[in-house]
């Protein structure tokens, strides 16, 4: 990653890609965009593709909505977004997640509660443990739409720092307590003694 391959880089190496035994590929920080997004997408539909890293490409709602019947297609067990561009429009995407997809990192992206609606839909179609919704401008009525997705209970990782929690009612308390959560991080939420 971080080559500054661009669009063009990007359609060369998906390429390749489809027709390789390559199970990782990193391209974060590449400024690939939304063209070059969907020639991996659709090169990875193919291939034995794995993990993905797509960090801070200048993907938009616009790129993720062009793959969305791809998307759910992939073999992918990691797909890393974080900081790009989608919002709660692009994030319908995730209302149908591959099968296989056991982590998605979509921080630093505004989805809002809007979008978490679309995630939470999608997590009980995959094999999701790891889940990363980092300073996504979500709240405390995004934390009830979670608490509301039954798959929320196979979680094992859940990040939620740097979002607008300020309340966490008694039964939030049993994501921990009644789940396969091993680490939550809610870091960066202005929560206090009378929170709990």
């Amino acid at each position: 990653g971080r080559n500054r391959l661009g669009a063009e880089g990007a359609l060369r190496l998906s390429e390749g890609l489809a027709k390789s035994h390559l199970e990782v590929l990193d391209v974060a920080e590449n400024e690939i965009g939304n063209h070059g997004f969907a020639a991996i997408m659709k090169a990875a539909h193919g291939c034995r593709l794995s993990s993905l890293d797509i960090k801070q490409n200048g993907i938009t709602d616009r790129g993720l909505l062009a793959v969305k019947e791809l998307f759910a297609l992939t073999a992918l067990k990691a797909i890393n977004f974080r900081n790009n561009g989608i919002t709660h429009y692009g994030a319908v995407v995730f209302q149908e997640l591959p099968k296989t997809l056991e982590l998605l990192n979509v921080r630093s992206n505004p989805i809002g509660n809007a979008g978490l609606v679309s995630i939470a839909a999608g997590l009980a179609s995959s094999s999701m443990e790891t889940l990363n919704l980092a300073n996504n401008k979500i709240d405390h009525e995004g934390l009830k739409i979670l608490m509301a997705c039954t798959a929320i209970s196979r979680l094992k990782t859940l990040n939620l720092s740097g979002n607008q929690l300020k309340a966490i009612d008694h039964p939030y308390l049993s994501l921990c307590r009644d789940s396969a959560m091993e680490d939550l991080d809610l870091s960066g939420s202005a929560f206090d003694e009378n929170s709990i």
